[in-house]
């Protein structure tokens, strides 16, 4: 209730919720002063200075909104530019209204007074550059593209830890424990089934866990090593976990044993798996809905909330082993998966 009155006070006021009332306000002293202080035929020059500044202000802002838009289309062709511009100058009736009133005020003083008119830009050119800017301040109301800029923007924001909840909570804790979660204890556990791989296939899993790859450019490939990675192959798939799951019967959850290559030593067979999330944000990115750098504080967002879920969950932090790296080597080559998934196992392993 107190939140309320507070609403109510606010909404009585001249502040943000009545903009067109003290814009008002300010016309009206602005023109009380300019009758008493000038002449009817610099009071005319004045006014067409000063709705010649705010169209002028106007315009840049919409051609900033514009190049905005031009930088997130993934195709820069003439026709993703003019749907862009049309979307950028569709504007509320209002905001027109003041548009063409300020054109039609100017272009009428400067056919009758020009020399006059642009004498007094240069000498009061600041100052209706600040009412100008007070103006759309004002009048302005934000057009459906600018609306859906900015709602796309904030959105962005927590894109990486909304999937790091998602990818927790819909994978891997139905992974690690999906009995916990469906109330079927004839399901088996990521253990049970680490467990059956390796009495079936007469081999020894390295590390007990789900190795869970996030490489830093967010691109994982269909199949670990099938881009010329010749230390790693698929060495088979894990018995399926079938859970009947929000109206899907018997979703299936597959996971893949790798082998990799150790030199003239026994190979090392794991289970590991890029986190898909990533390419989510990849796919953002590919298509302008995040930059470069947005991707890549997003991804920082979703490694360390999912680092954090995983170690919150006691069957997640025994059983799944997260591997945040770097797979672009310094001189701009991938970095193979193999070396790292060998690496990973060495060190699970207390080899280095």
């Amino acid at each position: 209730m107190a939140d309320c009155a507070r609403s109510e006070r606010h909404d009585a006021g001249m502040g943000p919720a009545r903009p067109h009332a003290f814009f008002v306000g300010l016309v009206i002293i602005f023109a009380l002063v300019l009758i008493f202080t000038k002449p009817p035929k610099e009071i005319g020059v004045q006014v067409a200075a000063t709705a010649m500044t705010v169209l002028l202000v106007m315009a840049g802002r919409q051609c900033c909104y514009l190049l905005c838009e031009l930088q997130r289309l993934r195709v820069k062709s003439a026709n993703g530019m003019l749907n862009a511009a049309v979307e950028c100058f569709r504007l509320p009736r209002t905001s027109w209204l003041v548009i063409v009133t300020c054109f039609v005020l100017s272009f009428l003083t400067v056919h009758e007074h020009s020399n006059e008119l642009w004498g007094t830009l240069e000498r009061q050119g600041h100052v209706h550059f600040l009412v100008a800017f007070v103006t759309m301040l004002c009048v302005w109301e934000p057009s459906q593209m600018e609306q859906q800029y900015e709602l796309g923007h904030l959105g962005s924001l927590h894109v990486g830890e909304n999937l790091a909840w998602a990818y927790a909570f819909n994978y891997l804790t139905v992974l690690t424990d999906p009995c916990s979660r469906v109330h079927d204890r004839s399901l088996c556990s990521l253990q049970e089934r680490m467990t059956q791989y390796e009495q079936d296939n007469d081999v020894v899993l390295a590390v007990k866990k789900l190795i869970v790859l996030m490489p830093r450019s967010c691109y994982i490939e269909p199949e670990l090593g099938v881009g010329g990675d010749e230390d790693i192959e698929v060495a088979n798939h894990m018995d399926e976990l079938k859970i009947s799951r929000a109206g899907t019967r018997e979703r299936k959850y597959t996971n893949t044993v790798y082998k990799i290559r150790n030199g003239d030593d026994s190979p090392y067979y794991c289970v590991a798996e890029g986190a898909s999330p990533l390419l989510t944000l990849n796919d953002m990115r590919e298509c302008g809905e995040l930059t470069v750098e947005q991707e890549r504080a997003q991804m920082s967002k979703f490694c360390d909330k999912l680092r954090d879920l995983v170690n919150t969950n006691a069957a997640c932090r025994s059983r799944i082993l997260l591997v945040e790296y770097d797979d672009m080597s310094e001189d701009g080559r991938p970095v193979p998966v193999s070396s790292i998934l060998r690496n990973v196992i060495r060190k699970e392993l207390g080899l280095t």
